[in-house]
């Protein structure tokens, strides 16, 4: 199940669901295509990207895969929802090689995002999106940000493979509130070029001292 969802991901980003039950057992197909999209991703990823973690990513798969179930099958009891996706990734969110392996399915949460909120701004699937969205910043701008965001994006400052494509999402995103570090807009400013001049009004200001 988890292998052809893959497949579809990968290729179209449109998936069909055959079943609303949760994976039962790992799918070595399934950690094949994780291989292999990883392999091409690697390529592509600006810089140096750090050691594949195929634990963490394997674990975001499932997720991923979990969150479109419940986004399809709407009669699942939101005990059901929070259960299900509460379970812990097996490497901290801290680790550069978690935060590069979880994004070969996590960088799909904020179209999850969006089709969740325009369907029902109360269903409880939006909570959890924002929770993971808030552990995982690097594949989430396009989610609105909640208290532990900014601890999560720290992580990865200092790394510039990893600001510079946390920065190209957010100015994809148009979401410039999560611009709030200096470096980040100094990216920004780098990437859009004269046309940073358009953004700057809408950035973070740092708070004035007291």
């Amino acid at each position: 199940m988890l292998t052809e969802f893959l497949d579809q991901l990968f290729q179209s980003g449109q998936v069909k669901l055959a079943t609303a039950r949760p994976l039962a057992v790992a799918e070595t197909g399934a950690i094949d295509r994780l291989k292999q999209e990883e392999s091409a991703w690697r390529s592509d990823f600006p810089g140096d990207a750090p050691p594949f973690s195929l634990d963490a990513a394997y674990w975001a798969a499932s997720l991923t895969y979990r969150l479109a179930q419940f986004f399809a099958a709407r009669d699942l009891p939101a005990e059901a929802v929070h259960r299900d996706l509460s379970e812990p990734c097996p490497v901290s969110n801290s680790d550069l090689s978690a935060i590069y392996s979880v994004d070969l399915t996590f960088r799909y949460l904020p179209d999850i995002y969006r089709l969740a909120v325009a369907r029902a701004a109360a269903d409880p699937l939006i909570a959890e999106l924002m929770r993971l969205a808030d552990s995982w910043p690097l594949s989430s701008p396009g989610i609105p940000p909640g208290e532990f965001r900014e601890s999560s994006v720290q992580h990865f400052l200092g790394q510039q493979n990893f600001e510079r494509l946390y920065v190209d999402r957010v100015l994809d995103a148009k979401a410039f509130g999560l611009l709030d570090e200096p470096r980040l807009q100094a990216i920004a400013e780098a990437t859009c070029g004269t046309h940073f001049a358009e953004i700057r009004d809408r950035l973070p200001r740092p708070p004035l001292s007291q």
